[in-house]
């Protein structure tokens, strides 16, 4: 159960009024230790779509398609796609902190990061 605190403050301004502030003791409900994860994503700009499209319109995908058998092809063409993948769009890492707000995403932590370095 929560302890609350209460407290009655004037006003900042010259009146005859006054405010009661009630608060959960001590910042019970803050967390005052920093936790850090590190999260792993990829960055996606135009030119790395391009270079890929690119790429995939010079790909044979004769080696996928004379296979027999449905696993073994779709098999060799996710490994074939997940190497693609890697080689245009490389993964990154970050870390992101419990104090960051919430719509701080790692893609935009590491943009931020990249604009003040």
């Amino acid at each position: 159960m929560l302890q609350y605190q209460s407290r009655a403050v004037t006003s900042t301004i010259s009146t005859k009024h006054k405010a009661v502030i009630a608060y959960a003791g001590n910042g019970a409900l803050a967390d005052k230790h920093k936790v850090a994860c590190k999260k792993h994503f990829r960055m996606r700009t135009p030119d790395q779509h391009a270079a890929m499209l690119s790429y995939l319109n010079a790909v044979s995908w004769d080696c996928v398609l004379l296979e027999n058998d449905t696993q073994t092809e779709f098999d060799h063409f996710y490994s074939v796609m997940l190497g693609i993948l890697d080689y245009f769009y490389p993964t990154r890492s970050v870390s992101v902190t419990n104090r960051d707000p919430y719509f701080v995403t790692p893609v935009i932590k590491a943009l931020l990061r990249k604009r003040n370095a």
